[in-house]
């Protein structure tokens, strides 16, 4: 049965014919942790992350049909001593920015694809990505006696100065 629901905030024009927008992110306690759940161009928002963070979410799930940004294939990158093509995946710097695992299911082509799960730090091998195309299972242990504590003490979020941000929520 359907436990939680989650409606889209952030309509495309498209989209606000036929649909009307949620007004809110939440969260949701799982016995494994808490839960919360993005979709489609709301993950691209800054903010919308940065609000289940602060509620405490353990694993940002994000369901979308993105055509982009890609992330930047190529040269491997070598920052913090990690040797990866996709170093600069979007998910993966929303999940370190935020203090959360991130999975992100998004369609292959014409779409952007590379789905993936992200830990909240890296390097962390238990990070899977999809190649882009077709349909993948991935796989992370999350180790709740592990994870949790680092997990729940957002380190990143305690650093914020949200009385900076205040000409954010009147613009």
């Amino acid at each position: 049965g359907i436990l939680h629901r989650q409606r889209k905030v952030h309509l495309t024009r498209q989209e606000s014919r036929w649909a009307s927008a949620g007004d809110r992110f939440s969260c949701y306690d799982l016995p494994w942790g808490r839960l919360g759940l993005l979709s489609g161009a709301d993950a691209l928002f800054p903010e919308a992350p940065l609000v289940l963070a602060s509620q405490g979410a353990d694993l940002i799930a994000i369901s979308a049909a993105l055509m982009g940004p890609k992330p930047m294939p190529g040269k491997k990158q070598y920052a913090f001593g990690i040797e990866s093509p996709w170093f600069w995946h979007l998910w993966r710097i929303k999940a370190n920015e935020t203090d959360t695992f991130i999975a992100a299911a998004n369609l292959g082509a014409p779409y952007m694809g590379y789905s993936g799960v992200f830990a909240p730090s890296f390097p962390d091998r238990r990070e899977r990505i999809a190649d882009g195309n077709g349909a993948e299972q991935l796989t992370v242990a999350i180790n709740a006696a592990d994870d949790h504590a680092a997990l729940r003490h957002k380190e990143s979020m305690g650093r914020r100065q949200p009385h900076l941000y205040a000409k954010l929520a009147h613009t």
